[in-house]
């Protein structure tokens, strides 16, 4: 062991291969220092298109001195590059769940935010094809039926803003549909109190790709918001279904207007609880330290 001794951690894919390059002891023999890898999905649906990406996978775990991954799907996605089981452990990004707390106004929120009557659906993130926002519109039309008076709230921007909005309105529904565009973390707190479910309705898409764990998710569950989610990548992971939130088919509009009308006709005090209590384990302070006792074993 040298005199000098560091700990590097890297996510982005330049990083870790440079890093994995370095730990090369024919390139650098007398660098020593820790390498900690975390992997998303991005990095690994890249790699997976890359020509050698598999032997750069390889490389890049086989010269980690611990990894984690941001959910179990990931960990499986990696193994399956490199061809053999890699110690992972899991570890999602975490919030500051403290700050999703209940401590706002509701009726005055609702009335800031122009929402003052009917149950209100939220959706927070890109709008993109691996987020199947279009399956949440064809199940709120379902969802209408029902509850005349309610309101789905897209928070977000992205490539398919526009396709989304011609398809609201090909679904006469637009006029029971606000798009509020990107919003600061503030003004998310303030939509996710208002809320009375959260959807998550991710997919697959037409390139085999999806997200590793939405930190949207866990951002609902810490403000007490019972979710709806799709059986689809970090989901799993966090939502246990009928628990603290439900769990639907991915691509089935169906099905997800079936989950989200049961949750809109039920008594959400204990589910709401549920999800409060569940998403302790992912706050920062517990997550940081899961990172710092990972790194301290390592010396």
């Amino acid at each position: 062991m040298h005199e000098t001794e560091a700990t590097i951690s890297t996510s982005r894919r330049s990083s870790r291969l440079l890093v994995a390059l370095c730990r090369n002891n024919y390139l650098q023999p007398r660098l020593e220092f820790k390498h900690l890898l975390t992997i998303h999905s991005a990095g690994l649906f890249a790699l997976r298109r890359w020509p050698f990406g598999k032997q750069m996978a390889r490389l890049i775990a086989k010269r980690s001195d611990a990894i984690f991954s941001v959910s179990a799907y990931n960990g499986e996605m990696l193994n399956d590059l490199v061809r053999k089981k890699v110690p992972a452990d899991i570890l999602p990004m975490g919030i500051h769940t403290q700050f999703f707390r209940q401590d706002l106004d509701i009726p005055s929120v609702r009335n800031e935010l122009g929402l003052t009557t009917g149950k209100v659906i939220l959706y927070i993130g890109k709008l993109s094809e691996k987020k199947g926002v279009v399956y949440l519109l064809r199940a709120f039309k379902t969802i209408l039926e029902d509850e005349p008076t309610a309101t789905l709230v897209i928070v977000g921007t992205g490539d398919l803003e526009d396709s989304l909005k011609t398809e609201a309105k090909t679904l006469a529904i637009s006029g029971s549909v606000v798009f509020a565009g990107w919003q600061g973390k503030s003004s998310v707190k303030k939509y996710l109190a208002i809320s009375d479910i959260v959807a998550v309705p991710s997919i697959i898409d037409s390139k085999g790709e999806t997200e590793g764990l939405p930190v949207v998710l866990l951002e609902a569950l810490a403000s007490g918001k019972p979710v709806v989610a799709t059986r689809v990548a970090g989901a799993i992971d966090v939502i246990v279904d009928g628990e603290n939130g439900y769990l639907a088919k991915p691509k089935n509009a169906a099905d997800l207007a079936q989950k989200i009308k049961q949750v809109l006709e039920m008594d959400t005090n204990t589910l709401s609880q549920n999800a409060a209590d569940s998403v302790q384990k992912f706050d920062w302070q517990n997550i940081g330290k899961a990172y710092r006792d990972k790194i301290l074993s390592l010396f």
